[in-house]
């Protein structure tokens, strides 16, 4: 049976969205994926910035969302499931971002019309991302 396991794994790759993707078609308009190490370029993305950085995101999901006395399997799940609906409906009661962000940034903005599939890819890729 485990040889049928590596087709499979190529076939869902080539088929499935690609979370990287849909970021840069969807996302990276508003969030970077993280600010450069060096100034003055850190000064001048940051001073650009429109939202939080996809790590900064991740980082805070993951830290918010911390399910006790599970495995991460089970906080990747729940982190994934919160990404794919917050997505279709941003809403000021579940932002988990801390109350400074969102005074500067405001609540996100609904991304209207992905597939089931590339809110799946782009919530994994941001659980991958910290």
């Amino acid at each position: 049976m485990k040889p049928m396991i590596l087709p499979l794994l190529l076939a869902a790759s080539l088929f499935g969205a690609d979370g990287y993707k849909v970021y840069e078609q969807h996302c990276a308009s508003c969030h970077m994926v993280m600010l450069p190490l060096e100034e003055p370029a850190r000064g001048q993305q940051k001073a650009k910035m429109k939202a939080p950085t996809i790590r900064m995101v991740a980082m805070r999901l993951k830290m918010m969302i911390h399910i006790h006395n599970e495995d991460e399997d089970v906080q990747r799940k729940v982190v994934k499931a919160f990404v794919k609906e917050y997505i279709d409906d941003p809403d000021e009661e579940y932002v988990l971002c801390l109350p400074e962000m969102v005074e500067k940034f405001g609540v996100m903005t609904p991304v209207k019309g992905l597939t089931n599939a590339e809110k799946e890819a782009v919530a994994e890729w941001l659980w991958e991302q910290f």
